[in-house]
């Protein structure tokens, strides 16, 4: 019977089976990241609906001045009047909302992103049980994020540059580490994305290195959202307000090319 057993135990231990205390960890695990995702889903849609709400609010308001402007317009031809000032305030209030409604999409874009980033995300850490765990100390931690992004993993570079600024929020890298986060969004092609992150470098760390690249790398994200007139303002600014940027060079080509005509 002994021997029975032993046997048994030599089995178990070379098949490699999970402890049973580890398979119930592994799924308290999955079972608490499966509710962390459906609350975020869920506070996401929220958001969603309430960006969609105000979008549809704002192209209403656009086109009722839109019809306000016209008929001022036929009234001014028909009558000779000078209603040139009330005119030019309807213009000025059609151009705010236009502006209210391009960022409120711009808002909804960077939601929808984040939304459909999140479950991809989710989906990974699924497929390889749960996650890497990540280095913990800032050297470490900050190599790891620097080697996932020479290697293209982007994700995995932003999962640990999202735990360096969460453990280390005050090490003197941090205006490089939110860069680099906004450089895994533009790699990606997550345009919206990257301008928040951006943004973040020179509003946050006015007086780093990163702070003009960060502007012109804005430029860029605009270009490939076909919103050159924006783009052309960051190159503008790079050049005046940031000339040590490593992109100095590179925003004055642009603007040549965008007086010429051209949207690079």
């Amino acid at each position: 019977m002994m021997r029975y057993l032993v046997m048994l135990m030599a089995v178990v231990f070379l098949s490699g089976c999970v402890p049973i205390w580890t398979g119930s960890t592994m799924q308290d695990d999955i079972a608490a990241l499966k509710a962390e995702q459906a609350r975020q889903n869920e506070t996401l849609e929220e958001k969603q609906k309430e960006l969609s709400a105000m979008v549809e609010s704002a192209r209403n308001d656009v086109a009722s001045l839109n019809q306000m402007t016209k008929e001022a317009t036929e009234l001014l031809a028909r009558n000779n009047a000078d209603f040139g000032l009330e005119l030019e305030q309807v213009r000025q209030e059609l151009q705010r909302l236009v502006g209210k409604m391009e960022e409120t999409d711009f808002n909804l874009q960077r939601l929808q992103s984040d939304l459909r980033m999140f479950k991809e995300d989710v989906d990974i850490r699924f497929a390889d049980g749960g996650g890497t765990p990540l280095p913990e100390k800032a050297d470490e931690l900050y190599k790891f994020a620097q080697d996932k992004f020479k290697n293209r993993d982007f994700r995995a570079a932003r999962k640990a540059l999202e735990s360096f600024a969460v453990k280390h929020a005050r090490d003197s890298r941090m205006a490089d580490v939110v860069f680099m986060m906004g450089e895994t969004y533009f790699e990606e092609g997550e345009w919206v994305s990257a301008v928040f992150e951006y943004q973040k470098v020179f509003k946050n760390y006015p007086r780093s290195s990163k702070a003009g690249d960060a502007v012109f790398r804005i430029g860029e994200s605009y270009v490939q959202l076909k919103k050159c007139q924006e783009a052309q303002l960051f190159y503008e600014s790079v050049v005046s307000d940031y000339p040590k940027s490593t992109y100095v060079s590179q925003a004055r080509e642009r603007l040549s090319k965008m007086k010429g005509g051209q949207c690079p």
